[in-house]
């Protein structure tokens, strides 16, 4: 029991450290193009690897012979989903996220403002 009780523990500590990995760390890249998917890269595999949390939590209660296998696999059913979606979501954002930066991005550079500036 313990030794499942500690996987699942370290599983969930790293898809929580890397769910807050953007908020702790701050920026990853001077490029903003970059940083944002990197962020959004770090949202996403933090929902898959809580859904291979539940499919280690679902083989070790089938290995234990514990009745709660049907709840366990929906729990992972439904994460699955949720990585799918979130993936379509941070997919369909981003691309308007960088339309929208490399508008801002050529219009400071057209108007000689900014950090883009040739000198």
């Amino acid at each position: 029991m313990s030794a499942s009780l500690s996987i699942t523990l370290f599983v969930n500590g790293i898809a929580l450290g890397i769910f807050m990995l953007p908020k702790m760390y701050g920026t990853f890249s001077k490029n903003q193009f970059a940083d944002l998917i990197i962020k959004r890269c770090c949202i996403v595999i933090a929902i898959y690897l809580f859904m291979l949390n539940s499919a280690i939590m679902s083989t070790i209660a089938v290995a234990a012979n514990i009745g709660v296998t049907q709840e366990l696999f929906r729990y992972m059913w439904l994460l699955g989903w949720a990585g799918y979606v979130s993936m379509a979501f941070m997919v369909l954002k981003t691309l308007f996220d960088v339309k929208d930066m490399y508008k801002t991005l050529i219009f400071n550079r057209r108007m000689g403002g900014g950090e883009d500036r040739k000198r």
